[in-house]
Parts: C-alpha cells; sequence; structure tokens
C-alpha cells in the first residue's frame, strides 16, 4: 500500500488535500493507544509532502535537519532538563526563516507528540516560544483532542516529573524510566498494585535512578505493611536531607507508623511552615496529639484542618472520634462534679461537636462563670442554644458574646482568631430574628433586623468558606419570603465565588423556577446533577418545567437520568406514572397505566417517603379513566378516594364526568363554580371558552351571553376579544338551527340584529385579525352560504400569515383547514390538492411522518382528524379511513371541555357523505351537533343533508 493509499486520497500535488486528509485520519488514530499506526501515518503523510514539488522537499531536508537536533537534545538527560539547549534550539537560523516557520512550528508540535517528558521549565520556554492556548482551535483541526488538551494545560502539570532527582547513563531510556515511573505513582495513588513487580524489574534494568523512585517504593512497602523495608528506605531519604517536602511528608508517614512519632511530629511542624495549608501533614500533628492524649492541641489541629477544608468528612469523623475520648475521659467525674470548669468547657464543646446539645447543655451551666473567660463562656452558651433552636435564650447571649468581640483591641491575645468569629455571632443573631419573624405574625421589623446581621456576616467574613455559607443563609431566607431575583442574583455571585457550590445552584433553580425562568431551570438541573446527582428536588423541577409546555420526552428522560443514578424518591415515581399517562395512546396502554397507579399506591400505602400528595394518584387514576371514556369509573374514585379533596382541578374533572354521564345540569353548576373560584387567576382551571361551552350545551344561553359580554369588556388582547365576539355570533347564530329544527336543545332568544352587531364589529375592528376572519369565512360560507365572500376572507387571511416562518406550524389546524373545508364542499379540487399537498410536504420535511407528527398523545385524536380529512379532501378515502380508525383507538385530547369527541363523528359523517350515505351522515352530523352546538359548519352540514333526505 502506498503512501496515498495509507492517507485514504488519490495520488495529488494538493497540498492542502494531503493536509487535510491526514488531520481526518489523525481523529481516528491515537499515538499513545496505537504508537506503531501512528508512526505509519506520519511517515506517509512525510512521504506525500516530499512527492509534491522540490522546493517543498527542499524545506522538508531542513526542517528534518532541525527536528534530528531537536531529538538529539531530547535524548541526552543533561541537554533535556537545561533550558538553555533549548533556547539554543530555537536560535537557529532556520528558526528565523519566514518560509520555515511554519513547518518547524508544526514539525515540533508533531514531535511533542512523542517526545513530551520534559521539566517544568522547558515546558514554560515552549509556551513562550508558541501560545498554545492561542492556537486551541486550529490544534484540534490537526491533531488529536487529548494530545491539544495536555499541552494547553498549565505547565505545573505537565512538569509533575523531579528531573532533578534523576542520575545516571546520560543517555538511558529517559521516558522508559518516566513512563514505569509514572505508573508506579498512579498505583499508589488507587492502591492497586497487580503489575508493581514487573515494574520494578524492568526499572532496575534502566541505568538510571531516583530518590523520587525511592519515595513511591516507600509508598508501596507501606501499602504492604512493610514496614521494614519502608523504614530502611526512609532512613536513607532521610540522611541525604534532600529540600524536597513530598519525599519529606513520606518519611514522615514511615516514622509515624513504626512509632518515631517525635521525629515526624518535627518533620510536619516543618512542613506546615513552609506550606501551612499542609492537608497530611496537619493529619500526622493531630494523630500525635491524640496518641499523646493531649486532645485540646489535637482539636485545635482539626479545626485549622477544617477552616482549610471545611467540607472534609475524614477530618470531621476524627474530630468525633476525639470528642468521644474527651467524653469518656472526663463524663464520669463531670456527674460527680470532680472536675475543673476548664475541663467542663472542654467537655461541653465535645457534647456539641457530637451533636449531643442536651448533654452540652448541662455541662455549660454547670461552669461557674466567674472562673471562665466571658468571651468563650457566651461563645459556647449561645451556640448550645441556638443548636437546639431555642433561639429565645439565645439571642440575650448572643449579643453579650457580640459586646466581648467588639470591645477587643488589636492587641488583645488570639484577637485574630477571634475577630473571625464575628461573622459568626451575626448569621447566629440574624438566625435569632428570622426565628422570631416566622413564630411572630412575621413581623416586617423582625425580616428587616434578620436580613441585616446576615448582611453584616457576609460583610466582615474574611474566610471564603464562612462568607458563602452567610450568603447560602440568605439565599435561602430569600427564596422563603418570595424574593426571587433577588435571591437569583446573589446566587450567581455566591458561584463566581465557588463555581461547585451546589445549593447556590439550588435555589437559584427554585427562584427560576418560581419566575417561569423554564430555561435557567433546565440549567440549573444539569450544573446540580453534575455536582451531586442523589438529591430528588432538581430533577422534580426540571420535569415539572418540561410537563407545563407537554414535552414529555424530556420529561421522560429526566426521569430516566434519576433512575440510572439511583435517586430515591416516590415523588420521581409518581411523575413517571403521570407521563405515562399523559403518553397513552389509546385505551389498552391507558388501562397499563391505571394497573401500574394501583401498583404503585400499594408500595407506599404504608410509607408514602416523599410524595407530597397521595390524593393526586387517584386524580391522575380518574383522567386516565375519563380519557378513554369510562365514565362510572372515574365518577367512582371521585366520589370515594377523593371526595373530600375540595380542590379546583378535582371539581373541574368531576364536572366533566358528570356532563358525560348526563347530568348536565350539575355538571354547568359544578362548572361554574370552579370558573368563579378561579378566574382571577393568571392561568384559570376553567376559561371562559371552555365556560362559554359548558353554557351552551346546559341550555344556558343567558348565562354564556352575559360571560362573554362581561368578558369582552375585561379582556385586553386583541385575541381575547375577538375569541368573545365570535362566541357571542356563534349563539345568535344557533337561531337559524332551531328555526330549522335541528337544535332540540333551545327556547326562542335573541334575534339577528345582534348577530349583524357582532358581526360588524368583526369586520371593522379586527379585519385584519386571522381568527377573526376565520371565522367570517364560516359564517360567509355556512350561515350566508355566500362561498365567494368566504374564500375572499378565507384567503385574505392567508396572505396575511404566509410570509411568516412558521405559517403552517401556526394556521394548519386553523384557517387553512377551514378554507380546505370550503374548497371541499366547492368541490374545488385543483386547489384543494394544492393546499393537501403543501401541508403533507411540510409534514415530511419537519416531522419525517405522520406517526411523528401526531406522535403527542394529548392531542393525537384532534390531529388524526385532520389527518384523516386531508386525505379525504384529496380524494384518497382509502388512507382517510386508516387515519380515522387509529383516531378512534386514540385518547380524548387533554384539553378537551366536550367530554365525547364530537370530532370522531365529524369524520364519520363526512366520510359518510362522501359515499353518498346521507341519512347515516345526517345521523352522525345531528350527534356531532348534540355535542357542539355552537358549529356553523354543523348547521350547514345537517340543513343540506335534511333537504337531500
Amino acid at each position: 500500500m502506498n503512501f496515498f493509499e495509507i492517507l485514504g486520497i488519490k495520488a495529488t500535488n494538493d497540498l492542502d488535500e494531503i493536509k487535510g486528509a491526514y488531520r481526518k485520519k489523525l481523529v481516528d488514530v491515537n499515538p499513545e493507544d496505537n504508537p506503531e499506526e501512528f508512526k505509519i501515518l506520519r511517515e506517509a503523510y512525510e512521504e506525500a509532502i516530499n512527492s509534491i514539488t522540490k522546493g517543498i522537499k527542499i524545506n522538508d531536508d531542513k526542517v528534518t535537519e532541525w527536528i534530528n537536533k531537536v531529538k538529539d537534545v531530547y535524548n541526552n538527560l543533561e541537554t533535556r532538563r537545561n533550558v538553555e539547549s533549548w533556547r539554543n534550539l530555537f536560535d537557529d537560523e532556520v528558526c528565523h526563516d519566514f518560509d520555515f516557520t511554519e513547518e518547524i512550528k508544526d514539525s515540533f508540535i508533531t514531535f511533542l507528540m512523542d517526545y513530551y517528558w520534559l521539566p517544568k521549565d522547558v515546558w514554560e520556554f515552549i509556551e513562550e516560544t508558541y501560545d498554545f492556548n492561542e492556537m486551541r482551535e486550529d490544534l484540534y483541526e490537526k491533531y488529536p483532542e487529548n494530545f491539544v488538551n495536555y499541552i494547553v494545560k498549565e505547565p505545573s502539570y505537565k512538569g509533575w516529573f523531579k528531573f532533578n532527582l534523576l542520575h545516571g547513563d546520560p543517555y538511558a531510556d529517559i521516558d522508559k524510566y518516566i513512563n514505569l515511573s509514572d505508573r508506579l505513582m498512579t498505583m499508589n495513588g488507587s492502591g492497586n498494585y497487580e503489575e508493581v513487580e514487573n515494574i520494578l524489574e524492568e526499572l532496575k534494568s534502566i541505568d538510571l535512578h531516583s530518590e523520587a523512585i525511592d519515595t513511591e517504593l516507600m509508598r508501596y512497602f507501606l501499602w504492604k505493611e512493610d514496614l521494614d523495608k519502608a523504614l530502611s528506605l526512609a532512613l536513607e531519604l532521610d540522611s541525604k536531607n534532600l529540600e524536597d517536602d513530598y519525599i519529606k511528608y513520606y518519611i514522615a508517614e514511615v516514622f509515624f507508623k513504626v512509632g518515631k512519632y517525635e521525629e515526624a511530629f518535627e518533620m510536619c511542624k516543618k512542613l506546615i511552615e513552609n506550606y501551612p495549608p499542609h492537608y497530611s501533614a496537619h493529619r500526622i500533628m493531630a494523630s500525635y496529639y491524640v496518641k499523646k492524649e493531649d486532645f485540646k492541641n489535637a482539636k485545635e489541629v482539626f479545626y485549622k484542618l477544617l477552616e482549610l477544608y471545611p467540607n472534609d468528612n475524614l477530618v470531621n469523623q476524627e474530630m468525633r472520634k476525639a470528642n468521644e475520648l474527651i467524653i469518656e475521659k472526663y463524663e464520669e467525674n463531670f456527674k460527680k462534679n470532680l472536675i475543673s470548669d476548664d475541663k467542663k468547657e472542654e467537655l461541653a464543646w465535645s457534647y456539641i461537636q457530637n451533636d449531643k446539645f442536651e448533654e452540652g447543655l448541662e455541662a455549660v451551666k454547670s461552669i461557674n462563670f466567674e472562673n471562665v473567660e466571658p468571651y468563650k463562656y457566651y461563645n459556647l452558651l449561645g451556640r448550645t442554644y441556638c443548636f437546639l433552636k431555642d433561639y429565645k435564650n439565645a439571642y440575650p447571649i448572643l449579643n453579650k458574646w457580640l459586646e466581648e468581640i467588639l470591645k477587643m483591641d488589636e492587641t488583645a491575645p488570639k484577637y485574630e482568631e477571634r475577630i473571625k468569629r464575628l461573622s459568626a455571632v451575626y448569621a447566629l443573631i440574624s438566625d435569632c430574628h428570622y426565628d422570631n419573624y416566622i413564630n411572630n405574625n412575621k413581623k416586617e421589623e423582625d425580616l428587616k433586623k434578620t436580613l441585616e446581621f446576615i448582611d453584616k456576616a457576609i460583610e466582615v467574613d474574611k474566610v471564603q468558606y464562612w462568607k458563602i455559607g452567610s450568603m447560602l443563609r440568605k439565599a435561602y431566607i430569600l427564596t422563603e419570603i418570595g424574593e426571587y431575583k433577588t435571591c437569583i442574583d446573589l446566587c450567581s455571585q455566591i458561584i463566581e465565588l465557588d463555581r461547585n457550590c451546589y445549593y447556590a445552584y439550588f435555589y437559584r433553580q427554585k427562584c427560576s423556577f418560581h419566575l417561569d425562568l423554564n430555561q435557567d431551570v433546565i440549567d440549573d438541573y444539569y450544573n446540580l446533577t453534575d455536582i451531586y446527582a442523589m438529591y430528588p428536588e432538581p430533577y422534580l423541577l426540571a420535569i415539572e418545567v418540561y410537563l407545563k409546555f407537554d414535552m414529555y420526552e424530556d420529561a421522560l428522560n429526566i426521569i430516566l437520568d434519576s433512575e440510572a443514578n439511583e435517586v430515591i424518591s416516590n415523588e420521581i415515581k409518581f411523575q413517571k406514572l403521570v407521563v405515562e399517562r399523559l403518553k397513552a395512546k389509546d385505551k389498552e396502554e391507558s388501562l397499563a397505566v391505571i394497573e401500574k397507579i394501583d401498583n404503585f399506591y400499594k408500595e407506599i400505602e404504608n410509607d408514602k417517603g416523599d410524595l407530597k400528595d397521595i390524593e393526586f394518584l387517584f386524580y391522575q387514576k380518574a383522567i386516565a379513566y375519563h380519557h378513554i371514556e369510562e365514565y362510572n369509573k372515574a365518577y367512582e374514585i371521585i366520589n370515594n378516594q377523593l371526595k373530600d379533596s375540595g380542590r379546583l382541578e378535582v371539581s373541574q374533572l368531576k364536572a366533566r364526568v358528570l356532563t358525560c354521564l348526563g347530568k348536565k345540569e350539575e355538571g354547568a353548576i359544578l362548572f361554574n363554580k370552579c370558573y368563579e373560584e378561579s378566574k382571577n387567576d393568571y392561568w384559570p382551571i376553567v376559561d371562559y371558552e371552555d365556560m362559554n361551552k359548558i353554557f351552551i350545551r346546559s341550555g344556558k344561553v343567558n348565562e354564556s351571553i352575559k360571560l362573554l359580554e362581561d368578558t369582552y369588556k375585561n379582556v385586553q388582547e386583541e385575541d381575547g376579544k375577538v375569541k368573545c365576539l365570535i362566541g357571542l355570533a356563534k349563539i345568535y347564530a344557533l337561531l337559524k338551527s332551531q328555526k330549522t329544527g335541528i337544535s332540540r336543545f333551545f327556547s326562542s332568544f335573541g334575534d339577528s340584529k345582534n348577530l349583524n352587531k357582532y358581526i360588524d364589529i368583526l369586520i371593522n375592528e379586527y379585519g385584519e385579525n386571522v381568527k377573526a376572519l376565520q371565522f367570517l369565512g364560516e359564517y360567509y360560507a355556512y350561515y350566508l352560504k355566500n362561498f365567494e365572500k368566504a374564500l375572499e376572507v378565507l384567503y385574505k387571511g392567508i396572505d396575511l400569515e404566509k410570509d411568516k416562518e412558521d405559517f403552517y406550524k401556526d394556521n394548519i389546524h386553523g384557517i387553512i383547514n377551514t378554507l380546505i373545508e370550503v374548497l371541499y364542499i366547492l368541490d374545488f379540487k385543483k386547489e384543494l390538492k394544492k393546499y393537501t399537498d403543501n401541508i403533507f410536504l411540510y409534514i415530511e420535511r419537519n416531522h419525517n411522518s405522520i406517526e411523528e407528527y401526531a406522535k403527542d398523545p394529548s392531542s393525537a385524536k384532534a390531529t388524526y382528524y385532520s389527518i384523516a380529512f386531508w386525505y379525504l379532501a384529496s380524494g384518497d378515502l382509502e388512507k382517510a379511513k386508516y387515519y380515522q380508525n387509529i383516531m378512534k383507538k386514540s385518547v380524548l385530547c387533554s384539553f378537551c371541555t366536550m367530554c365525547f369527541c364530537y370530532e370522531d363523528l365529524l369524520i364519520e359523517a363526512k366520510i359518510q357523505e362522501s359515499f353518498g350515505q346521507y341519512k347515516k351522515a345526517y345521523e352522525s352530523y345531528q350527534k356531532a351537533f348534540d355535542i357542539h352546538l355552537n358549529d356553523l359548519e354543523l348547521i350547514y352540514k345537517l340543513e343540506i343533508l335534511k333537504e337531500k333526505i
């Protein structure tokens, strides 16, 4: 295979094509995993470049000569670790020749893919020469992502190996030695030592030595508990007096393990002097004090560690162990009143830090105030009351503690240590005010003081961890009192300080949810679960957002994420049942969900866990029965399990079920009650359109007119006003159905003047509103039988919308459908085909298939009606009947207020009419009309078919 075949291209002189092929192949060839394959690919690339022109070959000769010099520097230990050797390389004239700079850069970076073990100062020099971070995006196009990420990182990460400790043959296999060292260090970090003996043998075969390797061996022997070998290495390393804190620490660890406590202690003291946050050195010092039963000093070390690493569970556990030892040491004599006040103080702190607050309070109260420093006494007693949530007694003590802090001057003993506690006392006083606010009629003054003192705590705190703690406390309060926007801003400030602060994202997500900042809720869901994936609430808020917008698949994906992360939550399990109920497409799937609800209830009947409301289980079951038109079963659940609910959702469901069971009067009364209770809400459970339909079906025409007229006066949005006018016009148009004997529900009311009044308003004031034009099209076609005028206004409405990006999405089930219905009546086949073809083309482009387009079960029935009608209008009766059958099996639409699906009857009637079965069609239209009395098309169809029959 020649070099072009290896690159996957035909022979070419196009340099860009060769480079592009090489980059493409690099994506699948990782030099670390497949060094041989990468070598073959690189050689093929170089051969292809050399084959193009003589000029480029000359360049390559010069570049190759320079790269060979680079390899010589790299392969010698002394020159590799000497940064001046590298500076001299890059001072070569070829590096400054404009004709070669790009080739030099590319060749050197490619060199680094294989030869990357370099000292830190050499990496720093290379990064001064080539700003890898600046050229990152270009590098990603040419080189593997993991390699680019490696060379972009800070030099401290790449220069971890201690070249200054390496000695031996300068031409030995340095890279192999470093690789083995790296593997040994990794094993020490992970505790996986399966290959360690092989590594040691390989290291012996290389004529190099490093005290860093001795240190790793020392760690290995510690793990094996071979303390003799570990100590032998430790003593040898200690005798060399190496200035390396990493080595010194592990010598100290070995000394401590073998009982050389004093030596280990002194070494750790020096390590902490060099680097105060040295975690492991502090741990050894604390263990030393515990061994000496000097618990007071041990706890002082633990305090320092907790200030440095506040979330460290191991330190907290060690602190608790020390406290238990103190309790064990003093408790018996305390009960006999045989210990001094300073020991009582020590015992009290131990009780409190181990969550034994009642015992701690008893110990504090036994202290003679005159024998202890007031600062320490008030600190201890004030905190103890707060831990017991006894804020009433805590408040005066905390104020005395605050006075003690504020009156200190900078020369006072332990001033620096004690002034740090100022934020703590402010925060605790804030808690006292907040407790008073919650339990004392929520007085504004208490809330003001709460926020004032927490702000003081935030202001004075110099330790970031404690500052964040106070800020989070404020975020909690702001969330509880509904100051959501302020809380979001505060949480964003916390996140700037600490990107991994879980509760900052948590409070921000909650507040975003309350403010309907839905995308922010989802974004913070991902932030939260990246940090910690076990709390259910972030999942639940994200699920609720997706359900709000009927995005069932997205909600289900969140639920599946929670299951993958093994989140324990009955509330999430319940939400999964809700999603499955909403996604159920037919009776069979709905019954399966009902069975799951029953099984879930049995599972949680005696322990509902975090499930907020078990009643809603039954509500979901009742809705499921309603949607498959098993109204008696739904009614039974409402009257039994939900009878004392008092919820509007339940009352509305009951009203629907009553109407479906033929109890229209009772249903209308209950609907009206729901409407009155919720009409002032931003999202009322029953809106005026639903209420209008309910009044009409119940024969309450005058009530319907009053409802729509009142709403028309009060509603501000244009579409709302248009809907009211259309509703009023339809009511007065129903006179015609009564006069022609079609309607069986109404006694005489009103006159045609009212109809004309509302039509005139729609024409004169809302002649540019698409919904108004859609209705006027229906009015001219079905009421006046003026089809020419009907088409005129319908085309006008379509012209208003046709340039919009979402023209079909917004109008396909609205004005376009009305136009198709009119064209179908007129049998305008050419125009019909134009619109139905465009609809099917839109569905294919945007949804791939009709099934995908109609996949939302909450509206599938209505969607399949439209699809069946489009095929009927286009003359494809077979597909019309096919989608009619799918429609019949689908559950009722979730937004439907009809109780029975009149569209089932409507498509049945239209298909029957197309076959000339006029009597059957008339009966189907009449049944549909009985459900949907103010549909003008139905009035028209019944009149026409009555004449034909």
